[in-house]
C-alpha cells in the first residue's frame, strides 16, 4: 500500500489518493474482504448508493459479496488493461 500511496504509483507522479475522495483500507477499518462489515462501514460512512457504484476486485469471493450488497462489479484479469471495459461499465 505504501507504493500505491506514493508518487511512484503512476507515470505522472500521482498516488492512488489523488484518484479517490477517501480510501477504505482494511488494516485501518479492522475488517477484511469478503466480510460484509467492511462494505457496510464504507456505505454508512460515505452515504454512497451501491447501485450507483462500481466495485472492482480480482477476487471472486469479494466480487460475490459486492454483488450481494447491490454494487455493480467488475473482476479484471490480473495484468489486463481494463480501462476500456471500465469506461463501458461506467456509462451503463
Amino acid at each position: 500500500m505504501s507504493w500505491a500511496r506514493s508518487k511512484d504509483f503512476t507515470s505522472v507522479g500521482k498516488p492512488l489518493d489523488d484518484y479517490a475522495d477517501k480510501l477504505y483500507l482494511s488494516f485501518q477499518i479492522g475488517y477484511v474482504k469478503p466480510s460484509p462489515e467492511i462494505f457496510e462501514q464504507m456505505i454508512n460512512d460515505s452515504g454512497l448508493n451501491p447501485a450507483e457504484s462500481v466495485f472492482v476486485d480480482d477476487g471472486a469471493s469479494n466480487i460475490a459479496i459486492g454483488q450481494k450488497l447491490g454494487f455493480k462489479t467488475f473482476q479484471p484479469v490480473n495484468g489486463e488493461d481494463w480501462r476500456k471495459k471500465l469506461d463501458k461499465l461506467l456509462k451503463e
